[in-house]
């Protein structure tokens, strides 16, 4: 749930690094808060280089040419207009009444097995689940979705070739659900899309799904097992949201902003213009990231920044990204975590690690950090976790 050791030193020796990922060529790594936000506001910087195999990267494959990740200017904020209009208040607040029943049926059955799995069991099928009600995937067609976006999040022991076949097989099958939608609409996301009122073609609309689908499950899931993870390791905090179900919303931020999606890092961009970034100067070409897990810990933003105040006033931090960059996607994950954690307060407030922590597992080779698996025990808190 910490940062990458690699990030944490850069953090804490100098906020600017030249660092190699896995996959391209070298990229500065900022970790201030403030020059990790310049990153995603200035135009000194553009997300379109994403597309080229010189590209630094956690994965082997690449952000497609023509995703909406790597997009600027006109044509991305033409996308993000059309899914803020169609994610209004009014569609989340329906999807939430859904998430609700979802989340109770999942805890009541594993409630009524005595404990289980709460990475299998309960947070990615929730999350799957409420995607794909969002979205309108049927459910025959949910476990061809989770292979694609596996193979797609992969960082490593994937081969390339399979990588590209699963991008290009999710396309062809959000190009073909669009067109379905286009004769026989329906109430959910992909039909607005496909309206023609929308002002999308299909390309547009298939850009617009596909990047939903890819950052719509795996990374809230996976958050969602963290944060209970965190809670119950932390019992004090999980006994103050017992206490005070009423900060359950601004437990979600505290925790989203202290505990990072994967290592820490964010998505490389790459610099168009000159520009003096954390005291260096960088030139067209250059790729740099802001690692926004690190930026999220910044003592010159946040007073005590690693510790967890779960009454912490605010949603500054940027695990959602920034300015023309904030995830498009947030109001749904944050419906999602604030309903997941308040049923297990309001329904199972006894809930407890069924292994020591240190024997709760994590997956290795995704480029989302996660928990292979996190056992609970119901109706009886483990000795170690009182």
């Amino acid at each position: 749930m910490n940062l990458d050791p690699v990030l944490e030193e850069v953090r804490r020796s100098g906020r600017i690094a030249k660092l190699q990922l896995p996959h391209g060529v070298p990229c500065w790594v900022v970790t201030g808060y403030e020059d990790a936000r310049t990153v995603y506001s200035s135009k000194a910087f553009t997300r379109t280089g994403m597309a080229n195999d010189t590209a630094p990267r956690l994965t082997a494959g690449l952000l497609l040419q023509g995703a909406i990740g790597s997009q600027d200017d006109d044509v991305h904020l033409k996308l993000r207009r059309a899914i803020m209009r169609e994610l209004n208040a009014e569609r989340v607040s329906r999807l939430r009444i859904s998430a609700e029943s979802i989340m109770t049926e999942l805890l009541d059955a594993q409630v009524a097995g005595g404990g289980g799995d709460f990475v299998s069991e309960i947070a990615r099928p929730f999350a799957v689940r409420v995607l794909c009600e969002l979205l309108g995937v049927p459910p025959s067609d949910q476990g061809q979705l989770i292979n694609w976006v596996g193979l797609l999040l992969a960082a490593d022991g994937v081969d390339p070739a399979a990588v590209g076949a699963a991008a290009t097989e999710a396309g062809q099958y959000i190009v073909g659900l669009i067109r379905r939608r286009r004769v026989e609409p329906g109430d959910d996301l992909v039909s607005a899309f496909a309206d023609r009122s929308s002002g999308l073609d299909t390309r547009e609309a298939a850009t617009i799904v596909f990047a939903l689908v890819m950052g719509g499950f795996e990374t809230t899931a996976h958050m969602l097992s963290k944060m209970v993870l965190r809670l119950l390791v932390q019992q004090e905090l999980w006994r103050t949201l017992r206490a005070r179900p009423d900060l359950v919303p601004s437990a979600v931020e505290e925790l989203l902003r202290t505990i990072s999606v994967a290592g820490g890092e964010g998505i490389p961009w790459m610099v168009r213009e000159p520009v003096t970034l954390a005291g260096v100067d960088m030139l067209p070409g250059d790729y740099v990231l802001p690692a926004v897990g690190a930026a999220n810990l910044d003592s010159r933003v946040f007073d005590a920044p690693e510790e967890v105040q779960l009454d912490r006033n605010g949603k500054t931090h940027l695990t959602f990204g920034y300015a023309s960059h904030f995830c498009v996607g947030a109001p749904i994950a944050r419906m999602e975590l604030e309903v997941a954690l308040s049923a297990l307060i309001a329904s199972h407030p006894d809930i407890g690690l069924a292994v020591e922590p240190a024997e709760v597992r994590w997956r290795s080779g995704s480029a989302v950090w996660e928990l292979e698996s996190l056992p609970l025990r119901f109706n009886a808190v483990a000795e170690f976790a009182r």
